[in-house]
């Protein structure tokens, strides 16, 4: 791919936006991600090279930026999760003295661009919802780590719970992501005295697993219990027997967003104060939530979330573009 960008290299006059994703273009929220955003940076006139960052990205960036020297404009990152090797290469020269911007992350205790979607608003409404469908013992599923968008899902599902009287029992949140360990724990709370009669997921890939154990433990869904998670990849969420009920991520629109707000820095149109930038979500209804037709809002099955403005600033791809 390097080969092909460097033929017209020496055509390009501080132009150019380094892309870089912690997956490929097989994923499906990553290849929305770099979609949205590669097609921006052209939109704008500046020429995206995309490429796979790893865990610890500052090997590839440190080559990157020694490749391509002081042609960088701007650099967009969406690492696997925070860690401190990038906190460290961000806030150390030459990246420093690079416009840059993290997507789908951001860091509490620094200052520096991001752009997310609102992850608490969504699976604070996506719990929400399955309480107003009549549910009361819930269990949730997924790894709450130091990542901004796992802890703010996490938080969002917890508040939901804790404003509407609904106890979680500390056994019915589960870390678990192979589906051997999911079916043991979800073998045991299904057990209980008092098993759960509603499932809220992480994200759609761990969601589609948690439906295929159940459906092999003959737990019918949403029968005995709901499913409802967050991502909304069609091709994963309307495949799902039954279909998945989940919070929309506008991946295409953050990576869009996030290229404008990129280039808005560079060129002097948005202020170079750190800021993270919050993009509203939806939440798309389908089968597994058990959802009655009069719960539907405005009888669709799609709707948006009101912003929850619990950290950032709202932001809409048609403001980014301004």
């Amino acid at each position: 791919m390097l080969k092909k960008e460097m033929k017209n290299f020496d055509e390009m006059k501080e132009k150019i936006i380094l892309c870089l994703l912690c997956f490929g273009k097989d994923h499906a929220i990553e290849a929305k991600i770099s979609e949205g955003l590669s097609s921006a940076v052209i939109e704008r006139g500046y020429h995206p090279i995309n490429g796979v960052v790893p865990i610890d990205p500052r090997s590839e960036v440190k080559r990157l930026i020694d490749m391509f020297g002081d042609k960088i404009a701007g650099i967009a990152i969406q690492p696997y999760r925070p860690n401190r090797e990038l906190a460290e290469l961000l806030l150390t020269t030459p990246v420093k003295n690079i416009p840059h911007i993290i997507i789908g992350h951001y860091y509490y205790h620094l200052q520096i661009n991001a752009c997310v979607v609102d992850n608490y608003g969504g699976m604070y409404a996506a719990t929400k919802h399955l309480i107003n469908c009549g549910r009361k013992q819930f269990a949730f599923l997924g790894e709450i780590s130091l990542s901004s968008t796992e802890h703010e899902r996490f938080l969002g599902f917890s508040d939901a719970c804790l404003h509407n009287g609904i106890r979680v029992k500390p056994e019915f949140i589960i870390n678990k992501y192979f589906e051997t360990d999911l079916r043991n724990s979800l073998k045991a709370i299904f057990s209980s005295k008092e098993p759960p009669d509603a499932l809220v997921c992480l994200y759609d890939g761990l969601a589609t697993r948690v439906l295929r154990v159940l459906k092999d433990l003959k737990i019918s869904i949403p029968a005995q219990a709901a499913v409802i998670s967050f991502g909304d990849d069609e091709d994963v969420a309307e495949k799902c027997d039954p279909p998945l009920s989940t919070a929309h991520h506008p991946a295409k629109e953050m990576g869009a967003v996030a290229a404008h707000q990129l280039i808005n820095q560079i060129e002097g149109k948005i202020s170079a104060t750190p800021s993270v930038f919050v993009l509203p979500v939806g939440l798309h209804i389908r089968e597994s939530s058990g959802t009655l037709s009069d719960l539907l809002l405005n009888g669709k099955e799609f709707w948006k979330v009101p912003f929850s403005d619990f950290s950032g600033v709202k932001i809409t791809l048609e403001e980014a573009v301004k």
